[in-house]
């Protein structure tokens, strides 16, 4: 089997599926183990995203990745810490979601440590059954009949995803019917009944499976345990009174994993041993899913977007609420509670799927690549907010007319449309003059004043604009931009470089600022969309800028930024390279009338050429850790390559420690530096601290899973690799030295 193929998909999120590293699966100290005129994604007809998604995947055949980042059972080494992540194969195109724990140095042999153990369970063998290939034992399947499997009827009403409790003569069985009859044969395929398969030699005309378990790209394994919130009650936040209550009523929930596949379901895996509890399909895949039985399928998306969980308050009760995106499935969310593992069954379907909100409902809704946002909103209700994603424009019967970028605001508790908000910015402006719509992925609501109440809003936008929103009056009549009037806002900052507007592309992350007046908002710019983006060579830049807020200074350059700049070294007998990054003290505006030049409303970091960046940053302990990553024009050459960087969250510069173990012997000090050069022409080379690595050849980094050392001082990020593996990175954490700034939530 071929492996190491590289899939260049179309669409920011599953630029997750692009944030696929090929580091190989040696172990070490340091590592162990699409664009057309008019649209962001060629797309001409309702279904061509989904196929323009799998254009490049489909010529190269017996390719083995994983590409969503993975998630953790816990933020510190026990011994249960378990890592999730998924892999797929797209020779047959099935999935894998799998568990590995990490070893607290007696849990799984004599291995380091933080080092990854081997495989627990694989779900895709439990929805199967026989020898699973992955923990090297035979597994008994869970049958298709037995799978708590629910959708909605085309009336809306939840109902189990059985051909009986469709409604004879209406649209969805006829959608599975297609033109031979067989939709019941069809729905129990779906549902993992394999004896229709052409192998199966008893007359069947269906698509062959090695796995029940469609392929998961880039939807992220999200792990729930118990609820683990720490609210408590607040003059406007009555409902914490009984918080403390509801956790100890679920304090023996079942551990869940959830993920979506191309399966065409959002699936709940129990975290305990991989076995399936629920399955949710979404109406707005319905329709399609009788592709997936052709013996000539094509592949295409259908649950593969970003996954939110909170607890959230509504009915006078606490829920568990679960919201996911499509990705490139669809122009839809959806929710499910998630309270009670133990109830999921197909009689509970109506207590279960909470609601829908897709195209039909507000024609700006794009393609969904924002990750939801569960927060309380000063009105009194839960809500949830997104973006409004990418080519909305798109002529499937629900086609904006404006491009516009927009948020959403939903009620958590029924899906209804609270506030829209219009940034006015769309396809008229779009910077190219090419009529593109705009659209906004990435969020970050904020928490003004500790009181479990979002206060403040940020955005950006594909066309390089920073947003920001007041959602402080508790009338939502009021919520609007926080700069310029409501009809015409304007955005807090815009980023450009060499005249060229960078779209953003991934979450902001937000912090206070160190003055505690304000916050600063994180972000990285570039796309990874089409492929044209494959070879932009465009300047990107990684920022930090200031809202000030009270003093409404916005719409300011980057020439009110201070600029940190980057070299890059080889490492002696090693096959890494490392960054060194500037560490130019930053003044930051005193805000009196007189501008000094030297004062500063925040700092940047250019990358270099064709770099870019689209996955969420990380703050943590004073630290700013970002993945940037650089194309390669050849789908399969590698995919491309990543560094992993790390600099002070105040002014962007390098930090006064080694973060990285260069040399490999898992201590952390000044035989970590890095050897620069005679920087000073004093005749001797000069030995710098670090910021970025890199290993040779080592293809591009996913987003980083964070895990803490039981010495406090330590930690462990875990990455996904391109050979659906997941490796780690050894770290000094820097704690016990800094004091970490809160990050606003």
């Amino acid at each position: 089997m071929k492996t190491g193929c590289f899939y260049q998909p179309f669409v920011s999120q599953l630029v997750f599926a692009l944030a696929i590293i090929g580091l190989g699966l040696q172990t070490y100290p340091a590592f162990s183990a699409d664009n057309s005129k008019g649209a962001y994604l060629s797309a001409q007809k309702p279904d061509g995203l989904a196929s323009a998604s799998t254009d490049v995947v489909d010529s190269e055949f017996f390719c083995t990745g994983s590409f969503a980042a993975a998630t953790a059972n816990s933020g510190t080494i026990s011994s249960d810490t378990a890592l999730f992540f998924a892999r797929f194969t797209t020779n047959d195109w099935i999935g894998h979601l799998i568990a590995r724990p990490i070893s607290n140095g007696t849990n799984c042999g004599p291995v380091p440590l933080g080092s990854i153990c081997s495989s627990a369970w694989d779900a895709g063998c439990k929805l199967t059954g026989g020898f699973c290939l992955e923990i090297g034992e035979r597994v008994s399947k869970i049958e298709p009949n037995d799978r708590v499997i629910i959708t909605r009827d085309e009336d809306n009403v939840p109902k189990a995803f059985r051909w009986n409790q469709l409604k004879d003569g209406g649209t969805q069985r006829a959608s599975l019917d297609q033109s031979d009859n067989l939709g019941g044969k069809r729905l129990n395929y779906l549902r993992g009944v394999r004896d229709q398969e052409l192998a199966k030699c008893k007359g069947g005309i269906f698509r062959n499976r090695k796995s029940v378990l469609g392929d998961i790209i880039s939807s992220i394994p999200t792990y729930v345990g118990p609820p683990e919130r720490f609210y408590f009650s607040k003059p406007e936040f009555t409902e914490g009174a009984s918080y403390g209550t509801f956790k100890t009523d679920h304090k023996a929930r079942e551990p869940m994993v959830y993920v979506g596949s191309n399966g065409g379901m959002l699936h709940g895996f129990k975290a305990s041993d991989g076995g399936e509890k629920l399955a949710y399909v979404p109406t707005l895949v319905l329709e399609d899913l009788w592709q997936l039985t052709k013996a000539d399928y094509s592949h295409r998306n259908y649950v593969d977007g970003p996954i939110s969980e909170n607890d959230v308050h509504y009915g006078r009760v606490w829920h568990s609420l679960l919201v996911s995106g499509l990705g490139t499935g669809g122009q839809g969310y959806l929710a499910l509670d998630i309270t009670n593992p133990a109830e999921f069954s197909e009689a509970n379907a109506a207590s279960i799927a909470r609601w829908e909100f897709t195209d039909s409902d507000d024609v700006d809704l794009g393609y969904t690549f924002s990750k939801p946002l569960l927060v309380r909103l000063a009105n009194g209700k839960w809500g949830v907010i997104v973006g409004n994603g990418l080519n909305a424009t798109e002529a499937d019967g629900n086609a904006s007319s404006t491009g516009n970028g927009v948020i959403f605001i939903l009620d958590a508790e029924d899906g209804s449309l609270i506030k829209k908000l219009d940034t006015k910015q769309g396809s008229a402006d779009d910077p190219k003059g090419l009529s593109r719509p705009n659209g906004i992925i990435g969020t970050s609501a904020v928490d003004e004043d500790g009181d479990f109440i979002v206060d403040r809003l940020y955005a950006g936008d594909l066309f390089g604009n920073v947003w920001a929103f007041d959602l402080s009056n508790s009338n939502p009549s009021q919520w609007a931009s926080a700069y310029g009037p409501a009809n015409n806002p304007d955005p807090l900052f815009v980023a450009i470089a060499d005249s060229v507007k960078q779209p953003i592309t991934s979450d902001l992350k937000v912090k206070s600022h160190p003055s505690q007046d304000g916050f600063l908002v994180y972000f990285g710019t570039g796309q990874y969309l089409g492929k044209s983006d494959l070879t932009d060579q465009s300047q990107q830049t990684f920022y930090a800028i200031w809202d000030r807020m009270g003093n409404r200074s916005n719409s300011f350059t980057r020439s009110r930024l201070l600029e940190q700049t980057m070299t890059e070294h080889a490492i002696t007998s090693t096959d890494l390279r490392g960054r060194i990054v500037s560490k130019k003290p930053i003044v930051w505006d005193d805000g009196s009338s007189s501008q000094d030049a030297n004062e500063k409303l925040g700092w940047y970091i250019d990358l270099t050429k064709g770099e870019r960046v689209h996955q969420a940053p990380i703050l943590r302990d004073g630290r700013v850790i970002f993945v940037t990553v650089t194309p390669a024009n050849d789908s399969c050459a590698g995919g491309g390559t990543s560094w992993l960087m790390e600099v002070a969250g105040a002014n962007g510069g390098r930090l006064d420690e080694s973060v990285f173990d260069f040399n490999k012997d898992r201590f952390f000090n000044n035989r970590d530096m890095i050897n620069a050069g005679d920087i000073d022409s004093d005749g001797h080379d000069d030995y710098i601290h670090g910021s970025g690595i890199q290993r040779k050849n080592g293809g591009i980094l996913s987003r980083p899973v964070i895990i803490n050392h039981p010495d406090g001082r330590t930690e462990s990020k875990y990455i996904t690799t391109s050979k659906g593996e997941v490796e780690s990175i050894l770290e000094d954490s820097g704690r016990n030295r800094h004091m970490p700034w809160r990050e606003i939530r």
